[in-house]
């Protein structure tokens, strides 16, 4: 992945220090718009735009403001989200994305050469630029060779080859989730993005004295300590697409997160130790003969463990619900307490008032309908 540096268009950026405590990351997939000519100046206009306001990603809440006018004419949310780490992704008609793109770079030689596709370089930018001429069933051959490939990573060894674990099994649906893959590479991309020296400047340029006062005076003195200004970093390879050492590399700190991300390592593990019937496929296979020996062993003691997650890393797209559910869900569920949640996720998960109060040891479900209301209650409170 080609990150450009911003010295070509400007002379100093600023940053956003605490960007990060605001929110996690997110991208939104929006449907790029139809223009007249691929060469029409409103395309133009529009992949400069995407491009400025991705690659002033560590501005956070202060990004471009000619961008961020563009922008909302597609998406008119923007100018109003909370969370400043938020990054576009165009789509084309046929779903191709620059995403797609940097999925392909991490794939090896002889699955691309298979599949007839050429290694390109993606860019940080994200503008769709260099993919119209990719064809249109790109986005579902590149989500597949990868879902192939990352499984090699997830379950190495000739027993646990994909086909012997049904579609709907854990392993194989956390390998299948492209948008997953996409965000946390990005993540990492933008982390080692920030690793990279400034440039030393010009002597024609402003000096950083003069900038910074010009842009403090823009802001309320009680934000001041919360952003910086700095010369533009150089550009530089994330990573190198032809390298494959380079390209395992990101591979290895995707999964195990690289202190930058939680390490999907645990739940690789849990997933492993607690598997159940409906995780195999109907193929023979000596894994799954392994784990009916032990399951129907007399000696054996089933013991399961639950793990319940919320998103805190939503990928949207903007003709949808604009991540705005997801979201909203996560912050309501962070107000209550953890006798509230245990009672939220158990009707989540499709449980009656009566079963929620069987399993709490109840005579009647009138306890449990009252702990209803009152969240309801202190919902509509939070939401007003």
């Amino acid at each position: 992945m080609r990150a450009v540096s911003n010295a070509f268009f400007m002379h100093a950026e600023i940053v956003h220090l605490d960007r990060w405590s605001h929110g996690p990351l997110e991208i939104a997939f929006m449907d790029e718009p139809r223009f007249p000519t691929e060469s029409s100046e409103d395309r133009s206009r529009f992949q400069v735009s995407v491009n400025n306001w991705n690659q002033s990603y560590a501005a956070g809440s202060v990004r471009d403001g000619e961008a961020l006018e563009e922008l909302k004419k597609y998406i008119p949310s923007l100018e109003n989200r909370r969370n400043p780490n938020l990054i576009v992704s165009p789509r084309l008609r046929s779903g191709i994305t620059q995403l797609h793109v940097m999925l392909a770079s991490l794939l090896p030689d002889a699955a691309l050469e298979k599949a007839h596709l050429e290694r390109r370089r993606s860019n940080m930018g994200l503008t769709s630029m260099g993919t119209y001429d990719l064809p249109g069933n790109y986005p579902q051959i590149v989500e597949s060779l990868f879902a192939k490939h990352i499984w090699t990573k997830l379950a190495p060894g000739s027993r646990s080859k994909p086909e012997y674990f049904s579609a709907n099994s854990p392993l194989r649906l956390l390998a299948g989730d492209a948008r997953f893959w996409m965000h946390r590479i990005y993540r990492l991309a933008l982390e080692r993005r920030e690793a990279r020296e400034e440039v030393a400047g010009e002597d024609s340029w402003k000096s950083l004295e003069e900038i910074e006062k010009n842009v403090r005076e823009q802001l309320p003195v009680s934000d001041h300590h919360l952003f910086k200004v700095r010369r533009p970093l150089y550009g530089c390879e994330i990573w190198v697409p032809e390298d494959a050492e380079s390209r395992e590399d990101i591979l290895s700190a995707a999964i195990d997160g690289n202190g930058v991300l939680p390490s999907l390592d645990p739940v690789i593990a849990l997933i492993q130790q607690n598997r159940a019937h409906d995780d195999f496929s109907s193929q023979y296979s000596h894994i799954k003969e392994d784990f009916e020996r032990q399951f129907y062993s007399k000696r054996a003691k089933l013991k399961v463990d639950i793990v319940e997650t919320v998103d805190d890393a939503p990928v949207w797209g903007t003709s949808e619900c604009d991540g705005y559910g997801e979201v909203l869900f996560r912050d309501v569920f962070a107000a209550l307490d953890l006798r509230e949640r245990r009672l939220i996720l158990a009707i989540r998960a499709g449980k009656t008032v009566t079963e929620i109060a069987k399993e709490a040891g109840h005579a009647g479900h009138a306890a449990i309908s009252r702990r209803i209301k009152q969240i309801q209650a202190k919902v509509r409170r939070l939401l007003n």
